[in-house]
């Protein structure tokens, strides 16, 4: 089964801060579907925003081809996901801005892979940043779908 979440946002005219969309993150090492798992604390705000959040559910066919029939017969669960996204301010807004806004000027890439229903109680995620070059762990509950 595979999960999607596209995000995108843009304006015509004038725009208030206020208005700035968002790209969600981790809240330190517990994230949920559709953030971005190796990023923490503040979302990432623009003037214009895209982001692209996904997750392919193996099931428990991995643990089974593996022959490892045990994990598999506890519902353990193995997730691939992935995310990209970027925000954009113009140099213009950023000279009006009282603060300094929290945004990316790039593409962020991140791929990972999760155990999923272990215990039955939450979901553990290894993802990779591509941009960074390190690893992350997170927890979240688990996808039940």
């Amino acid at each position: 089964m595979i999960d999607l979440r596209v995000v995108a946002g843009t304006y015509t005219g004038e725009l208030p801060m206020q208005k700035f969309g968002a790209l969600d993150v981790s809240l330190g090492h517990f994230n949920t579907f559709g953030s971005f798992k190796s990023l923490n604390n503040y979302p990432y705000e623009g003037e214009k925003y895209f982001g692209v959040f996904g997750e392919h559910n193996f099931r428990t066919v991995p643990f089974e081809i593996f022959g490892i029939n045990s994990i598999a017969k506890s519902g353990v669960e193995v997730i691939l996901h992935g995310a990209l996204g970027r925000t954009w301010i113009s140099e213009e807004k950023l000279k009006q801005l009282d603060y300094t806004p929290n945004y990316m000027d790039f593409y962020y890439y991140e791929i990972g892979i999760s155990l999923n229903k272990l215990f039955k109680v939450f979901r553990i995620d290894c993802t990779y940043s591509l941009d960074k070059k390190e690893y992350y762990l997170s927890i979240s509950t688990p996808r039940m779908m």
